[in-house]
């Protein structure tokens, strides 16, 4: 039997498929050409309508001497493939019957750009399309009538409330905290979505965050003169400190709770 010989010599040989005509002189190949397997890709990507500047100003820290165009085509392409990554993974949930976690991919892709038609359109289908649909339909058709269905923070918020109210605490903590990302003027709305997810991270087991969100709710509720929610706020807090064997706050909490409540109480029966 013949025994095997490693061979001294190994020649490589490429098609001339793997080249283009340029890498050519004469008929032998240019010193440095380098073959490919993939034919040149004549696609065109198709990017958002939308600024880039929410991207750059939360997570660029730029020098104020670069260059102002260099930026720009920078994070619109980076942007336009973080957008992208975030709708996909969206929708590659829903089809896999991960709707909650479907919403939380959309929500964290609009809490880069509130701008993304793309994606507030994908989450409002994907929230039609879950188990949400039946309590969350007359809803929304009631932010359609008074033309809100376009406000990236309402139709968030919504949906993070709904999530909440089906149970589904993680997915509505990532909704909830993208719309306080994506913002609102409105220090109502804003205090809304402080006690929802005051209640979202208390059902998690996270009383340190779900008392935070408690604070800001009471002091927003303060702000606005709302004496309805203060007291339920210092009844949340008041709560949540008893829990925590902080009795001090807890009797603190109670009290005000209580004067309130009392006044409440006098203002319903003079009406």
């Amino acid at each position: 039997m013949m025994k095997w010989q490693p061979r001294k010599k190994l020649r490589l040989t490429v098609s001339s498929d793997h080249f283009v005509v340029t890498d050519y002189k004469g008929d032998r190949l240019k010193q440095g050409s380098v073959p490919t397997v993939f034919p040149p890709w004549t696609g065109k990507l198709q990017p958002f309508k939308t600024s880039c500047s929410s991207l750059f100003s939360s997570r660029a820290r730029l020098s104020a001497s670069a260059p102002l165009d260099l930026p720009a085509k920078i994070g619109s392409l980076t942007l336009f493939f973080f957008l992208e990554a975030y709708f996909r993974q969206g929708v590659a949930l829903q089809y896999l019957g991960r709707h909650a976690d479907a919403l939380a991919a959309f929500a964290s892709g609009l809490a880069q750009d509130p701008k993304s038609l793309q994606l507030l359109v994908g989450m409002v289908e994907a929230a039609m399309k879950s188990p949400l649909r039946e309590s969350l339909e007359p809803t929304y058709q009631q932010l359609q009538k008074m033309k809100l269905d376009k406000s990236p923070f309402v139709v968030v918020s919504v949906i993070g409330q709904e999530l909440l109210t089906a149970a589904h605490h993680t997915a509505s903590v990532v909704v909830l905290e993208s719309a306080l990302k994506i913002g609102t003027c409105s220090l109502k709305l804003r205090g809304s979505v402080f006690s929802a997810l005051s209640s979202a991270h208390w059902s998690l087991g996270n009383t340190e965050k779900s008392t935070g969100y408690m604070q800001q709710d009471l002091e927003v509720s303060k702000t606005l003169g709302d004496q309805t929610g203060e007291c339920r706020a210092h009844g949340n807090l008041g709560s949540a400190f008893f829990s925590k064997g902080n009795y001090r706050e807890a009797l603190t909490n109670h009290r005000h709770q209580l004067v309130l409540a009392m006044k409440l109480k006098d203002r319903e029966v003079r009406d």
